[in-house]
């Protein structure tokens, strides 16, 4: 049984989805060039049981060793550093979680963030900002009513290592 249609039968709609997996820029295109285009990118026949996919992203502009973790369509797309870790599901600059192997720092947007690296309650950090020093962990809190500094996160009988 064939469940295939042909380019030529499909909604205008879904021949711009398809085009965008491809990287074309469907703005301004008639629906014979949509179709004049997608085959000359080899598609010639589309399931339509599966939505299209999303579109390809490109990474030519990535340098280093591209070791990187992303995670979510477009996530990264502007990252042009290694070891970097992006949970997305767009090409935003404030992805729900962002880290950064290398250095040992994850966040979670607007919410949490955590490194590991010496304490130093002089310094002063971001609202949020958790340091770790041995087997007890700080946050960094500002707002609320807080005095700016260290505070020292208790969790009653939960040990965090």
């Amino acid at each position: 049984m064939n469940f295939t249609t042909p380019v030529e039968n499909l909604r205008t709609e879904r021949l711009r989805s398809e085009a965008k997996f491809f990287g074309i820029k469907t703005i301004g295109m008639s629906r014979s060039d949509l179709i004049i285009e997608l085959k000359s990118k080899g598609l010639y026949d589309v399931d339509l049981r599966f939505p299209a996919k999303p579109p390809r992203i490109d990474t030519s502009n990535r340098k280093d060793d591209l070791s990187n973790v992303f995670i979510g369509n477009g996530s990264g797309k502007y990252e042009q550093c290694s070891n970097k870790l992006y949970i997305a599901n767009s090409d935003t600059e404030y992805p729900l979680i962002k880290g950064d192997f290398k250095e040992e720092y994850i966040q979670i947007h607007h919410v949490l963030n955590v490194k590991e690296k010496p304490f130093d309650a002089s310094l002063q950090g971001n609202e949020g900002d958790i340091r770790r020093e041995g087997p007890y962990l700080y946050m960094y809190r500002s707002s609320d009513g807080f005095t700016p500094g260290w505070y020292p996160l208790q969790f009653g009988s939960l040990k965090i290592f």
